[in-house]
């Protein structure tokens, strides 16, 4: 499924992101206007994003670290938008259960549980993964109810 929809799909945001303290909410407002201007409701992505947002804020702060920037990528393919998050560290992300105490960790969990589903893919000749999240949203053109 990921890879027909990889190959149909249209770039709609493709940008670098800082490993800074305001790399989420640069990403999420330069996606959503991005997705926006391509047509897409913005009362319908709220799922994209938590999930481009818990990415991009895993990326900085676990696959940066120190070595550059994370870049941010949006495609579409009609309902269907893949949300693909590139770092420079090779160490996949993991999903764990966060103490109910704890302020963080539970980013890739909350991925897990709105995207339509989620994977990594290991760069093959340069440092690095990218984390990508298939998600379905309404289409251009349809409003939400």
């Amino acid at each position: 499924m990921l890879a027909s929809i990889r190959a149909k799909a249209e770039p709609v945001c493709d940008l670098w992101v800082p490993a800074n303290a305001g790399a989420v909410r640069f990403a999420r407002r330069r996606a959503r206007s991005d997705l926006v201007d391509a047509g897409y409701p913005r009362e319908g992505l709220a799922d994209v994003d938590l999930v481009l947002g818990e990415m991009v804020a895993n990326a900085v702060d676990h696959g940066c670290s120190g070595l550059g920037r994370a870049r941010l990528r949006v495609a579409a393919d009609g309902p269907h938008l893949l949300v693909a998050v590139s770092d420079p560290s090779p160490r996949p992300p993991e999903i764990s259960e966060a103490d109910p105490e704890q302020e963080s960790g539970r980013g890739m969990f909350l991925v897990a549980a709105v995207a339509d589903t989620w994977g990594v893919i290991a760069h093959r000749f340069r440092a690095g993964k990218t984390v990508w999240a298939l998600c379905t949203v309404p289409t251009p053109g349809h409003t939400i109810r």
